[in-house]
Formats: C-alpha cells, structure tokens, sequence
C-alpha cells in the first residue's frame, strides 16, 4: 500500500479498504491489527514475540498459531510504517485526544491537525514528523505559513467554520 491519507489504525484499515475492499477488510481486521502493534514495536517481530504477544494477551495456542499463519500470507501486501510513518504517528500520539480537535488529514503534501490551545487553536503540519505552524484560529484564521496551496487553504477555513458552528472561540 502507498503512503497515503491516513497514518492511524483508523487510516491503516481504510487503506486496506481501498485496496482489498471492506470484506475482506473486515476478515482480516485482526490481522492487521497484529501487523499495527509489530510495525510499532509492541509486540515484537519476530515470529515467537509475536506467539508470546498473543498467548499473554489471552488467545489459545490454536488462534495464535492460526493468527500467526493468517499474517504470514498478506504480511508482503500490508502497509510498510516508513521511519517518516513511525515519526508522524509518534506525534500524533503525542498530542492525545485532548488536545487533537479534528482527526489529521492528508491535505496534498501536508499531513495536518488542528490543536487546542489556552486561548484559540492552531493548525499544525506534522509531514515530517515534527510541528511546523501553518495557522492560528482565534476570531478568525491568522496565517502563518504564507505557501500554502488552494486546498490546504480551505481545509483550514473549512475546519474554522466547523469550529464556529460547534460553538467554539471564532
């Protein structure tokens, strides 16, 4: 799969959505979350880290051993967390539901989100896995980042009128 919108759990099965279809998506949901945790490094990579993952995790010696078969046969087809992936995933887990205002999205070149802040919000591009400041919603959008595309623009001001609608500061 390419590297492309989503670089959540969320974004991995929509991924496989559009790639194998919501089907067999849905048959292999527990596949791919295997795969999530061994690209992420909390079960381990290997074969026997992932049995003892599973096994303390409370699956039987069978489903673990068929699990693990399962994953053999489309580990190849899945999603590669690239370092640039690890980088921005570890961001976005940085900032915690709390603080995250929208889910992130893709916008051409930008991976973007909006954060709360004491006063206002701002919009941040995390691409390349670390915070670059691209605006500041308050009683409008204040640009900071003066380069960036007609898209990126409006899903900025789009993100503020949501923002207005639901009540917030703007």
């Amino acid at each position: 799969m390419n590297e492309v919108e989503g670089l959540t759990f969320d974004g991995i099965l929509k991924l496989s959505e559009s790639k194998f279809g919501t089907k067999y998506t849905m048959e292999i949901m527990d596949v791919l979350y295997l795969h999530h945790l061994k690209s992420r490094g909390i079960c381990g990579s290997s074969e026997d880290e992932m049995k003892s993952y599973l096994m303390r995790e409370g699956y039987d010696s069978r489903n673990t051993l068929k699990m693990i078969k399962r994953y053999s046969k489309v580990q190849d087809d899945l999603f590669e967390y690239t370092h640039r992936v690890q980088s921005i995933m570890d961001r976005v887990n940085s900032y915690g539901d709390s603080k995250s205002i929208t889910s992130w999205e893709q916008v051409e070149n930008l991976h973007m989100g909006i954060i709360k802040e004491d006063k206002g919000y701002r919009v941040v591009d995390i691409s390349q896995g670390k915070e670059k400041l691209l605006a500041r919603i308050d009683k409008g959008v204040y640009w900071i980042n003066q380069n960036l595309s007609t898209n990126q623009m409006k899903y900025i001001t789009n993100e503020a009128k949501i923002l207005k609608q639901q009540g917030g500061i703007i």
